[in-house]
């Protein structure tokens, strides 16, 4: 992060790590760190992310975190055991396993946080629908607008962990992904 010249507001520069093959020395300079949607990309988030901030984090800086869950989640008791998406979520958890990656991490951000030496730790749960099936108009568009995002990024989601770790073939993985598309408008 740098000064900008115009309006004194710090400038993000953006760049892909593979944190957990090439660390590197950071200096302590940062006084805000983001993650968002990071599922399955840390095999120790706790490590590699949540203390690797604290220690480069200015004193007063900030952590967020925005991360959602890799299971899904039916508060009602309406979601039946043999649900697409529930399907699909339980072999992407299970891949992710076999891959040493992490992908149920939301509900342990907060501890991690306060472990690694975070203080007034604030965690803000939101529940996201995955389809339209909510009343509420906003929680209906939002439902809608995540069904798109996860169904336009189900093969991105699916392909390398499926086919490395299940050894599925690329055609194998597109057809049980189009049988689980095709089931999300019944």
């Amino acid at each position: 992060m740098a000064p900008s010249a115009h309006t004194g507001l710090r400038q993000v520069c953006f760049g892909q790590d593979r944190t957990d093959t090439n660390p590197r020395d950071y200096p302590a300079e940062f006084d805000f760190i983001h993650t968002r949607v990071t599922v399955g990309c840390w095999s120790d988030m706790k490590k590699q992310i949540i203390q690797r901030a604290f220690d480069h984090l200015q004193p007063g800086g900030w952590l967020e975190c925005q991360e959602v869950p890799a299971l899904i989640a039916c508060d009602d008791g309406t979601m039946a055991d043999d649900y697409g998406w529930l399907r699909w979520a339980r072999d992407f958890e299970a891949v992710s396993r076999l891959a040493d990656r992490q992908t149920v991490v939301g509900p342990l951000i907060k501890e991690w946080m306060l472990e690694a030496g975070f203080v007034d730790v604030h965690e803000t749960v939101f529940k996201i629908p995955l389809n339209g099936w909510p009343k509420e108009v906003r929680l209906k568009h939002v439902g809608m607008m995540w069904q798109r995002n996860l169904l336009e990024g189900l093969s991105g989601f699916s392909l390398g962990m499926f086919n490395r770790f299940l050894g599925k073939s690329v055609e194998e993985i597109e057809v049980s992904l189009f049988v689980l598309r095709d089931t999300q408008d019944h």
